[in-house]
């Protein structure tokens, strides 16, 4: 035995956002725990406890209110301490399931494989999974002000400047619409999508579009650095050239499913909740499972990374999650339909499939990085 894998669905947040240090958190705990007891029954002998991610876009480590810090937090006042105990109870569950591997399911079979690239800045979703709608699709990413706030656990801009933004940002959506009469017919369209497939997201940054509040010149921006340090940082990088025609986050997204024998690995480059991870799960678990597949495994953060995949019904609250759907309510419903098509496609012979990429993911020059580049 050389090493021991799992997918544990939590978050790595024992540790907040005022620590400006390198940690590894409970699941870097998890792992080293694993590996030293291991190595304790073995004399040494090298082994890798690998504590992957799992489905665990609204499942948090922290469920204590700390009235000082104002944010929620483990049990303890101290994080590392907390860190080392969530870390301590996946590796303890870890190595029960480890200790009694020889007894579980054998995995055997072949590898294969099947990866293709996505657009979903433009992608129709299957009436199936969007509630029997026809029209529904996503649009270029869009980040909300309910992203921008932040969560319990990692407040984000003040309360004040999240209300001053919202009526901004409903003052913006007017103006658009006012002024679309005058503009070109197929800018209307666009517009008309934009605001459909983002529903009830009250839309701050569209980095699809490289856009803050309606505007592309950030640098003009009415809205004053001083308020918050993203939209300093914003200000800042502008004038160095940061209006260059790729979008702020990633819109050609990688999709891959792995058969590992008869474990079925689906990589996604996305953050999935509960719900969503298990609607996603159940899509590719009907097309495998009956060929003989024994377990379907979401891997989340793979390859890529373009925010949250939440359900439909999880959207509308416009919570953290949803503000960081990005590409809109039917987010869920285009990677359930992209990812159906690539099961159906793995079901073939490897010369019969047919698995082309749509797009290219952007290239980036080092200067072009470099523009990018910041400093907190």
């Amino acid at each position: 035995r050389i090493g021991a894998i799992n997918w544990f669905g939590v978050h790595t947040t024992s540790i907040h956002n005022d620590n400006r240090s390198i940690c590894w958190d409970n699941k870097g705990y998890a792992a080293d725990y694993l590996e030293r007891d291991v190595q304790k029954q073995t004399n040494g002998k090298a082994f890798l406890g690998a504590f992957a991610q799992g489905i665990a876009g609204d499942v948090t480590p922290n469920h204590v209110w700390d009235r000082k810090k104002k944010w929620m937090r483990g049990p303890f006042m101290d994080d590392f301490a907390n860190a080392r105990l969530n870390g301590r109870l996946q590796y303890e569950h870890a190595a029960a399931i480890y200790d009694h591997a020889a007894k579980g399911h054998e995995v055997t079979g072949d590898l294969d494989w099947a990866h293709v690239h996505v657009n979903f800045a433009n992608v129709a979703a299957a009436p199936e999974f969007a509630n029997g709608k026809r029209d529904a699709r996503t649009v270029p990413a869009c980040h909300g002000v309910a992203f921008m706030a932040g969560t319990l656990e990692g407040p984000g801009m003040p309360k004040l400047v999240a209300l001053a933004s919202r009526f901004l940002a409903f003052s913006v959506k007017m103006y658009e619409y006012a002024t679309s009469v005058f503009q070109a017919k197929w800018k209307r369209k666009r517009l008309r999508q934009k605001y459909k497939a983002q529903g009830k997201k009250v839309i701050l940054i569209e980095s699809g579009e490289r856009r803050v509040l309606g505007t592309s010149d950030i640098k003009g921006l009415v809205v004053p650095g001083c308020i918050d340090p993203t939209i300093r940082n914003f200000k800042r990088l502008h004038p160095k050239g940061w209006d260059e025609d790729k979008p702020w986050t990633p819109h050609v997204l990688p999709l891959q499913i792995i058969l590992l024998g008869d474990i079925a690995l689906v990589g996604l480059p996305a953050e999935i909740t509960t719900i969503a991870g298990k609607r996603l799960r159940n899509v590719i678990e009907d097309i495998l499972l009956p060929t003989g597949i024994h377990r379907v495994l979401i891997a989340p953060y793979s390859n890529a990374y373009c925010g949250y995949i939440t359900t439909n019904e999880e959207y509308q609250v416009q919570a953290y999650e949803g503000g960081h759907t990005v590409f809109g309510q039917w987010t869920l419903a285009a990677f359930q339909t992209k990812l159906k098509q690539l099961a159906l496609e793995i079901l073939k012979k490897a010369a019969s499939r047919q698995v082309l990429d749509e797009v290219q993911p952007p290239e980036f020059t080092a200067e072009e990085l470099g523009r990018r580049s910041f400093q907190s």
